[in-house]
C-alpha cells in the first residue's frame, strides 16, 4: 500500500492522492455508498470554486458544520478502504481522510467562517456532475415506468414521437418537424 503525505506549500495543506474521475462516479453512482458522504461532498460542489469551510457551507446551505467536517472524513476513510491501494498520512505519520476528497485545504484565520477551508478535488467536481445528470436521468426513468405514457392526465405520447423523429437532424429541422406536426394536429381537429 503506498503512503502519501500530507504535504504544505505555503498556507495550503494537500495531498497527491490519484483518483480518477471515473473512480469517483462508481462510487458516487453506488448504492452502498451512504447518501450522507454524497450530499456533503455534493454541497462543496454548490459552492463558488467548490471551496468553504464547513461553517460556511452549513450556513450557506442549512448543514451542520460539525456534521458535514465528520461526514467528509468518513467518506475519506471509506474511500481508502473501498480502493485499497493508498493511505494518507499527515506530518506526524497519523491518518488523515480530509486530503481524499478534498484537494487542497488552508487554516483560517477568522474562527467565525470557520477553522479550516477545503476545495474539492477537480475531479471528483466532474464526477459529481455526471453523478447529477446521471441520477436525473435515472429518478426519470423510473418515474416513467409507474406513469404509463397514455394514462388519464400524462397522455405525452406525443413527447417521444417527437424525440424519435427528431434523431439526427439538425435544430431547425427539428423545429421545423415540431411546428409543422402542430399545424396539422390544429388541422385535424
Amino acid at each position: 500500500m503506498q503512503i502519501i503525505k500530507e504535504q504544505m506549500s505555503g498556507e495550503y495543506y494537500s495531498s497527491a492522492v490519484d483518483i480518477s474521475k471515473d473512480e469517483w462516479f462508481e462510487i458516487l453512482k453506488d448504492e452502498s455508498v451512504s447518501e450522507k458522504y454524497k450530499e456533503a461532498v455534493i454541497c462543496f460542489y454548490y459552492m463558488p470554486d467548490y471551496k468553504g469551510s464547513c461553517v460556511a457551507v452549513g450556513n450557506q446551505l442549512g448543514k451542520n458544520a460539525y456534521s458535514l467536517v465528520a461526514t467528509i472524513m468518513n467518506f475519506g476513510k471509506y474511500v481508502q478502504k473501498r480502493l485499497g491501494r493508498f493511505q494518507v498520512v499527515d506530518e506526524d505519520g497519523n491518518n488523515t481522510y480530509w486530503p481524499i476528497p478534498m484537494k487542497q485545504g488552508k487554516a483560517l484565520s477568522n474562527k467565525e467562517e470557520g477553522n479550516f477551508e477545503w476545495t474539492l478535488r477537480p475531479e471528483l467536481a466532474d464526477a459529481i456532475r455526471e453523478y447529477l445528470y446521471w441520477y436525473l436521468v435515472e429518478r426519470y426513468k423510473e418515474l416513467r415506468r409507474e406513469i404509463q405514457i397514455r394514462q388519464e392526465g400524462y397522455d405525452e405520447l406525443y413527447k417521444w414521437e417527437l424525440i424519435t423523429s427528431s434523431v439526427g437532424k439538425g435544430l431547425l429541422n427539428i423545429v421545423t418537424v415540431a411546428v409543422l406536426g402542430c399545424c396539422n394536429l390544429y388541422l385535424c381537429l
